[in-house]
């Protein structure tokens, strides 16, 4: 999948991500969220647990990684490309 297209399937799992998002902050675990969503977007490499992002293996940057804004009842997501994991 390119960049592209896991910003698009993102954007369709928006709430699954916004569950297991949840989850994460809350120190819950993520397994079963995380596998289902790798169902839906096989790319999903993993989570960066410091930023609370979710990278994922794109076929024409890299490694990108999909963070979350929440602002209120605002929910947002912001896609970074060329990620490089420490």
């Amino acid at each position: 999948m390119t960049a592209d297209q896991i910003w698009v399937s993102a954007n369709c799992y928006r709430e699954t991500i916004r569950a297991i998002y949840h989850a994460l902050c809350e120190g819950k675990d993520i397994n079963d969220g995380m596998n289902g969503l790798k169902q839906n977007i096989p790319t999903l490499y993993g989570v960066d647990f410091e930023k609370k992002g979710f990278v994922f293996q794109s076929t024409d940057n890299g490694l990108v990684a999909i963070y979350v804004n929440e602002l209120g009842g605002d929910f947002v997501l912001v896609m970074t490309a060329n990620v490089h994991l420490t």
